[in-house]
């Protein structure tokens, strides 16, 4: 299954980004893409709760530009 194996390298990269500006719209597109995948996840799973939250700290953050 490609979720499975695509979350945790998206997780692995959250964990371990530079946490400088210059990686912010990368680590929220990251997020956007866990998003993604969690679209097709079953909506019990464990997983789906810590991403939807993830997702909306992402996009509550303001955009600089």
């Amino acid at each position: 299954d490609n979720v499975n194996s695509l979350l945790p390298v998206f997780e692995e990269f959250l964990k371990n980004a530079p946490q400088d500006a210059s990686y912010d719209s990368v680590r929220q597109s990251v997020v956007i893409l866990m998003g993604s995948l969690a679209k097709h996840l079953d909506k019990s799973d464990p997983k789906v709760k810590p991403i939807v939250a993830k997702l909306i700290t992402a996009l509550s953050t303001p955009s600089q530009q």
